[in-house]
């Protein structure tokens, strides 16, 4: 889940607009932090867990039903969690909202 390789093209695309969300969901804590693909939510942004359910909420809003970030969360054990980066959030949505055909 916490792979460091590069995104895609389509989710480097997907990364932007989860960046983008994510600094209004925290956009109280005015955090003045350069968001990349290898940022975790846990250390290095220091999220709550409130925070992280605000943000799946807004994630599901802008991208739909598809992206449930409780299901996603909840397949993953805990260190993994606490590894999670915005380039896994990214991969995650792109597969829910870009399937590859077969």
């Amino acid at each position: 889940m916490t792979t460091r390789a590069r995104l895609t093209v389509e989710e480097d695309a997907v990364f932007s607009e989860v960046s983008n969300i994510l600094m209004t969901v925290i956009d109280d804590y005015c955090v003045d932090f350069t968001l990349l693909p290898e940022t975790t939510l846990q250390s290095d942004l220091d999220l709550e867990s409130f925070d992280i359910v605000r943000f799946g909420l807004a994630l599901s809003e802008r991208y739909g039903e598809s992206v449930n970030m409780s299901a996603y969360l909840s397949e993953i054990d805990f260190e993994q969690l606490s590894k999670l980066t915005l380039g896994d959030i990214a991969r995650y949505v792109t597969q829910k909202t870009h399937p590859r055909k077969v």
